[in-house]
């Protein structure tokens, strides 16, 4: 299941321009809404280091769609 939180955080974070402000802008708020999606601690780290190639290699080959994900600074 935790999987399909980060798939489903992910594509939200690439759909809504208010959730990338809040996460580059970091804090209290962005760690509020990673773990309003269920994120693991680990999961909040990937998404914190904003390493494509290790949130995809993470997503694994049953969640390819998210390769196609756009991660947005």
């Amino acid at each position: 299941m935790a999987y399909q939180h980060l798939h489903a955080f992910l594509v939200a974070l690439s759909t809504h321009a208010s959730m990338r402000a809040t996460m580059k802008k970091g804090g209290a708020t962005a760690e509020q809404l990673m773990t309003e999606a269920g994120l693991s601690p680990a999961e909040k780290a990937l998404v914190r280091s904003r390493d494509k190639a290790a949130i995809k290699k993470y997503l694994g080959d049953k969640y390819a769609a998210a390769a196609k994900v756009n991660i947005v600074d």
